[in-house]
């Protein structure tokens, strides 16, 4: 009978212990799974968040190649057009004083003594025929060299950003065509 007491009392001091224990262990636990699920939601929020930013970069990226293309073709065309501008105005502009000095040069001379100056003119005027035949020169030397450098080196990027363009739409059917034949 002694050893029936002493069974059940070390029968309620192990359900005590256990108890004891297990109420620790589920607190314990609590407080883990509270962290763990915090953690992992961190975690996945960083996935999606990486993987919106991937998608925005791709967007954006797409839309950059789209619309440089265009840009450059207009800054070139814009250039090319202030350039024309600028030497008709220049033109115009040598013109009108070239006639004014001229003008006065005459006025001052004077009507009187127009006969003994005729060398000076004649020099002046193989001067302005110079002239001309400089800035026409000079003109076809920029034109050239705004077709040389401009035109045909923005032509040449339209090119390559319509080929890489063009290469990657074959190239992602291609994939689509590849990884079709392979879930067969």
């Amino acid at each position: 009978r002694l050893s029936k007491k002493r069974h059940y009392a070390a029968l309620l001091v192990q359900k005590a212990v256990r108890g004891f224990y297990g109420r620790e262990y589920v607190s314990i636990y609590r407080e883990v799974i509270v962290v763990a699920c915090t953690k992992i939601q961190a975690l996945y929020r960083g996935v999606l968040g990486r993987r919106r930013a991937a998608e925005i970069k791709r967007i954006l990226t797409k839309f950059a190649v789209a619309v440089q293309p265009i840009v450059r073709g207009w800054i070139g065309r814009t250039y090319a057009t202030w350039l024309r501008e600028n030497w008709r105005r220049a033109k115009l502009m040598q013109k009108i004083v070239r006639g004014f000095n001229s003008r006065m040069a005459f006025k001052r001379v004077g009507y009187e003594r127009l006969g003994t100056v005729w060398d000076k003119y004649a020099i002046r005027i193989q001067n302005i025929g110079r002239g001309y035949m400089a800035r026409k020169e000079f003109r076809l030397k920029m034109e050239n060299l705004v077709f040389n450098k401009i035109l045909i080196p923005s032509v040449i990027v339209n090119q390559r950003v319509y080929r890489g363009r063009l290469g990657r739409r074959i190239g992602f059917q291609k994939r689509l065509e590849r990884d079709a034949a392979i879930e067969l």
